[in-house]
Order: structure tokens, then C-alpha cells, then sequence
């Protein structure tokens, strides 16, 4: 059925303009126009450029108020373009009833505008596994399809009532469920090479909306994953209560609104092998937002359900490192030297000694972070930790070498350390410009944030630095930082 409302546009007669103005003086959109257009495009350039010309037209009328009573043709084709091209058919359905509901606030010139959009309706319904809806739309529709098609149209369309009046999908259908896991895939491929924007297009493509037929478990299972993967992508893009809004609701649409105040929350349905990876990512990125939030309570409560689901996944090293930040918050040293300790005896144990020492470098940073004045940060710790951690600062390793330089810098230059932390600023600058120079796209904007960090690092060390100097006049407050610095100039 995927050619019946282009079929159907070859019914309408073209115009000479996109948009018409009426004897009224009001500006409305020429179907006939667009939909030659839209088929032109169809044949010579394909389909994607089909829907992003319709697409445009579409978001374009729907905003100057150029949709009319006579548009449901527009919708129809809109409607079968979203679900066939963009295997998106929640969103498909709210088109075909935005546009029943334009159609039918007037009296359209086609009287078959409406069967047109019931029939596209129909097959979205039946994707969403809401079967007995898809029979009533297409039964609407049915005499329709027999006077404007002939026989052999209705009989195909019967053939589909009656799998769908049997709880099956047609083979004009495909699952919104199999869709939303196609969908998720194609995100998860995209974290692969920071690809934020498509991470969130395609996750937030495979959540499920409200009322789909399939089972409440499973949809919410789908929608969570979908949710960790959005969330994820949000957060990286710094849009951190978008990203918690989307956690949140995910865990409260698989463990129910209140999941953080049970001791033991469960899902659901049980969840799968396949799936447990992406759900502790939704618990362990919900914890970042929350901990970032000061809400120390949901913090908790999130890491611990990641902590249920991680044995066997790759998280457990990553929720160790969790639990220590929660600890150097609280100023809780023994808890700080016991979670990285695990954490390193755990990464030895499964030979990722890259891993060990990175949560050793972890525990002297947190030390330098609890001590009550920069006097007493143990820069021996911090310097040998960071050397270790650096011999395994290779690629494919759980180690950034220029994240350590960074974070080593900055202690050294507020320890009064300033040349050292001089040289660490310098070495991580050139291991961040050597591991990122043919970055492109959402790594080129990581890439520049991490080189903005290190020149505002190097300027504070400078500053630091130079007000050492007999006759520099320095300040440091709310306006900024600077030196005046006088010398004797040579004879």
C-alpha cells in the first residue's frame, strides 16, 4: 500500500504556485502543486528527498496557518511518508488525526479525503498493535477504496482487515516494537562515534507513545532503553534537566513512579540478557544528573539499581567510581579509600590493570579534594599516581592521558606548584591536540571545549606564576584575574 496516496496524487491538477490567495485575501496552500512536486522529486530524486521536501512544506504550512479542509491528500501522503520512510508510526498516527481533524472542520472539494486519511490511519494504528482501531478505520474506508479503485484494491484491503481482526500484523506492517529495537540499534551504533544529535534522534524515535497495543511491560522495557541512550546523548550536550526528565521517565515508566523509595524496585517484566547493559546506563547517567542537581537522595537510589542489574556488564568499574564521588561529597575518606580499592582489586582481578590504576589516581584526587587547605593535598600522591596511570594512557585503554595531565595540573598550580603544573597543563594540551586533530562534528565540539579548559588552565597558572614576581601588583575576585607587573627597562 505504500504507493496508494502517490497513486491518488496523480489525481490532483497541478497549479503555478505553492501557495494561493483567495478572493478573501487569505493565503492557503495549493495541493495540486505540491503534490506534483512531491511526486516529481519522488521519481527523479527518490524518496528521502521526497519527505525532506514535504516535510519542509508541511512544518512550514502548518505554522503560517495555509492548511485548509481541502489538505487531506497532503496529510495522507505526510502520514505514509513518516511511517514508510521514517519507520516512525506513532508519529505517523498524530499526523492523520491532525489532519481528520482539519479535513473534517470543513466541507474538502474530494469527498474522499477523509477514507484517504482513514486508510493511512489504519496501517499506522496496525503498526502500534492497536488492532481493533486499524479494523474500524479501514472498514470506514473500504467503499471507498471500491468505487475509486476497483475491486481488487478493496479485496487487499480486506485481506489486511481480516489478519488484523486476527491479532496479526499484515505484510503491509511492521512492528512498532521491532521498529522501536531497529531504532535503538542505529542509536547505540552512533554513541560508537559521539554522534550525539543522531543518538537522540534515533532513541527518541524508538520510545513508544501512550496506548500502544503491545504488552504495558514490554513497551516500558523498550521505552527505558530508548530513554538511557536519549538521556545519555542529552547530557553530553550539557542539557542536563532534559536529560534527568528523560531518565527519570524511564525508570519510573518500567519500575513505577515511586521506584526510589522501595528497597528492592522491580521491573515490569523481567529484564532480558540483551537489555541489561542499557539499563544500568539509564540508572548510572540518572545518578550523574541527580548528583549534579544536589539531590543526594535520587543520586543513591540510582546508583544502587544500577548496581542490581551490573554483574556481568561493563558497568560495575564505572558505578565503583560513582559510589567514590558520592563519598568525596560527604568528606567520607574511609568510604573514598574503600570503593577505590574494591574498584582496583575487581579491574586487577579481570586484568584490566589500565582500569586499577586509573581508580588509584581517582582516590589521590579525591584525598586532595577533602583535605581542608591546598597546604595539606599530598602532591607526592597525586604526581606518582598520575605518572603510573600514564604508562597506560594508550589507545583502547579506559585511560585519557591528557584528562589526567589536566586534572594533575590544576592541583599542582593550587598547591603552589606552579611550573609543574605548568608542564602538565603543556603535556596535555599536545596529547589533546594529537588525539583529536581530524575530529569533526560533535568530537570537534568535545575537542575544543577540553582545549578551551587547558588555555584557561594555562592562563591561571601563568597568573599564578607571574604574581610570585617582587613587583607584580595581582588581583582575583569577581571581575577576573590580572597582573601589573614593573620592570626596569634595559639601558
Amino acid at each position: 500500500m505504500k504507493g496508494l496516496v502517490l497513486s491518488l496524487l496523480l489525481l490532483s491538477a497541478p497549479a503555478l504556485a505553492q501557495t494561493k490567495i483567495g478572493a478573501d485575501g487569505n493565503v492557503t496552500l495549493d495541493v495540486g502543486t505540491v503534490a506534483e512536486e512531491v511526486v516529481r522529486i519522488y521519481s527523479e530524486e527518490g524518496e528521502d528527498a521526497s519527505f525532506r521536501y514535504l516535510d519542509g512544506i508541511m512544518r512550514e504550512a502548518r505554522g503560517k496557518g495555509w492548511l485548509t479542509a481541502d489538505s487531506g491528500v497532503l496529510f495522507a501522503m505526510y502520514t505514509d511518508a513518516i511511517r514508510n520512510i521514517r519507520a516512525n508510526p506513532g508519529y505517523a498516527l498524530r499526523v492523520a488525526d491532525e489532519g481528520l481533524a482539519m479535513v473534517r472542520s470543513g466541507t474538502p472539494k474530494d469527498p474522499r479525503d477523509p477514507y484517504m486519511l482513514e486508510v493511512s490511519r489504519a496501517y499506522a494504528l496496525a503498526d502500534l498493535g492497536r488492532f481493533d482501531e486499524a479494523v474500524e478505520a479501514a472498514t470506514l474506508a473500504l467503499p471507498m477504496m471500491r468505487d475509486a479503485f476497483g475491486p481488487d484494491s478493496a479485496a487487499e484491503l480486506e485481506g489486511y482487515i481480516a489478519e488484523w481482526q486476527a491479532g496479526r500484523m499484515s505484510t503491509s506492517n511492521e512492528s512498532a516494537l521491532d521498529l522501536a529495537r531497529k531504532a535503538i540499534a542505529r542509536a547505540e551504533k552512533a554513541t560508537d562515534t559521539s554522534e550525539q544529535a543522531t543518538v537522540l534522534a534515533e532513541a527518541s524515535r524508538a520510545i513508544l507513545p501512550p496506548g500502544a497495543g503491545f504488552d504495558p511491560g514490554e513497551v516500558a522495557l523498550v521505552n527505558a532503553e530508548a530513554r538511557a541512550l536519549a538521556g545519555r546523548a542529552l547530557y553530553i550536550m550539557n542539557r542536563k534537566a532534559e536529560a534527568e526528565a528523560m531518565l527519570a521517565e524511564g525508570a519510573a515508566g518500567l519500575y513505577g513512579a515511586d521506584w526510589a523509595a522501595q528497597a528492592d524496585p522491580q521491573p515490569k517484566v523481567p529484564v532480558p540478557e540483551e537489555s541489561r547493559a542499557r539499563i544500568v546506563e539509564l540508572f548510572v547517567w540518572l545518578h550523574r544528573a541527580a548528583f549534579d542537581r544536589g539531590d543526594q537522595p535520587l543520586a543513591v537510589a540510582a546508583l544502587r539499581q544500577a548496581e542490581r542489574h551490573a554483574p556481568g556488564t561493563t558497568w560495575p568499574g564505572t558505578i565503583l567510581l560513582g559510589w567514590m564521588q558520592l563519598a568525596t561529597a560527604a568528606g567520607d575518606v574511609a568510604e573514598i579509600d574503600r570503593v577505590t580499592a574494591k574498584a582496583a582489586a575487581e579491574a586487577r582481578a579481570e586484568g584490566f590493570e589500565d582500569f586499577a590504576r586509573l581508580a588509584e589516581f581517582y582516590r589521590a584526587t579525591a584525598h586532595a579534594s577533602v583535605v581542608p587547605t591546598w597546604d595539606e593535598v599530598d602532591v607526592m600522591e597525586l604526581v606518582t599516581t598520575a605518572k603510573r596511570a600514564m604508562e597506560y594512557a594508550t589507545p583502547g585503554s579506559s585511560i585519557d592521558g591528557g584528562h589526567i595531565q589536566s586534572e594533575l595540573a590544576s592541583f599542582l598550580i593550587q598547591t603552589g606548584n606552579h611550573g609543574a603544573g605548568l608542564m602538565a597543563v603543556r603535556e596535555a594540551a599536545m596529547d589533546e591536540l594529537m588525539r583529536r586533530a581530524d575530529a569533526s562534528g560533535p568530537a570537534a565540539e568535545a575537542h575544543a571545549a577540553k582545549m578551551r579548559k587547558l588555555a584557561e588552565l594555562h592562563l591561571f597558572a601563568l597568573h599564578r606564576f607571574d604574581s610570585l614576581g617582587p613587583d607584580a601588583s595581582c588581583f582575583d575576585d569577581d571581575t577576573g584575574r590580572g597582573c601589573v607587573i614593573t620592570f626596569e627597562p634595559r639601558r
